[in-house]
């Protein structure tokens, strides 16, 4: 039998988190600190490092949702999250110190559902995102390879909650079908 253990990181975060573990058992973590920004900490030797703010919306446009994933190589940490009704993208690089640098863009636009996005990489440490898009009220996954992402509807998905997984370059959706109440799940 196994033991949980109990770690605070930080107190009062309002309300998303995301983890991730590495191969080398750190653990990962990105959070929405109850500001509108979004928190990275890690896990490393019996100790969390000090919190590292990766974007900044400033109080003015709420977060509804982060996830993160770091990549096989423990060299790039990839983290989401909505913002309003935006998808944001971030990237972080490992530097030689041991510290993380940072970088953020927005990926969509407008149309992107509050609470509901997911984040997984493929083999190759590209990354997958899966959210929902409120002007055709589906289900909508996207990977980057390069500098290019590429956007697929789900078709026929009235979904809400979402989550992705890539095993061996195979993207697999789950999502609840609010129309019909059924949980759906879509491998491409």
């Amino acid at each position: 039998s196994r033991n949980w253990f109990n770690y605070q990181l930080v107190s009062g975060p309002d309300s998303y988190c995301d983890m991730d573990i590495d191969s080398n058992d750190n653990i990962h973590v990105v959070y929405e600190n109850g500001s509108n920004d979004i928190y990275y900490s890690s896990h490393t030797a019996d100790a969390w490092k000090t919190a590292q703010r990766i974007m900044d919306f400033s109080a003015s446009y709420p977060v509804y949702g982060v996830a993160c994933a770091f990549d096989g190589t423990n060299s790039v940490l990839h983290a989401i999250a909505i913002v309003e009704s935006d998808l944001f993208y971030a990237t972080g690089v490992v530097t030689g110190s041991g510290n993380i640098a940072w970088s953020s863009r927005c990926i969509v636009s407008g149309n992107v559902a509050q609470y509901y996005c997911d984040l997984a990489l493929d083999v190759n440490g590209d990354p997958w995102v899966s959210y929902r898009d409120t002007s055709a009220n589906a289900v909508k996954y996207m990977s980057e390879v390069g500098s290019t992402w590429t956007t697929s509807g789900v078709s026929g998905t009235r979904g809400k909650a979402n989550s992705i997984d890539v095993v061996s370059n195979v993207a697999y959706v789950t999502y609840y079908d609010s129309t019909n109440g059924l949980l759906g799940i879509i491998k491409r």
